[in-house]
């Protein structure tokens, strides 16, 4: 769940809810604040005497049939794929004891064994 959302939901912060409402109400009837909201969410909550200090919202448009938004988290890096190299050192024989293979170590036969 959102900050925001259990923020308001905890009743810690009032004026986020309080101002949350305006700019939900006057983006229905206001196209020209409704674009402000969308393009600038800091200036929304000015224009409605409040600021975002703390929060980091973003307003978004709704789309028919779309009832709820859900945030994806921050997309994180794979693993680079092996080299050829590294493959075929890892790609030996069959039975899992690493002498067929090149590898040298204990670790490194604990990690190729099944």
């Amino acid at each position: 769940m959102s900050k925001v959302i259990n923020a308001i939901e905890s009743g810690d912060h009032p004026e986020l809810a309080t101002l949350l409402r305006e700019i939900y109400r006057r983006s229905m009837t206001e196209p020209e604040f409704r674009a402000l909201a969308l393009n600038d969410a800091t200036a929304a909550f000015e224009a409605v005497g409040g600021t975002l200090t703390n929060w980091n919202i973003k307003f978004v448009d709704s789309e028919e049939g779309i009832e709820d938004v859900f945030m994806l988290p921050p997309a994180i890096e794979t693993a680079p794929e092996l080299t050829a190299e590294e493959l075929e050192a890892v790609a030996g024989g069959g039975g899992g004891c690493g002498c067929c293979s090149g590898v040298t170590s204990e670790a490194e036969v604990g990690i190729l064994s099944y």
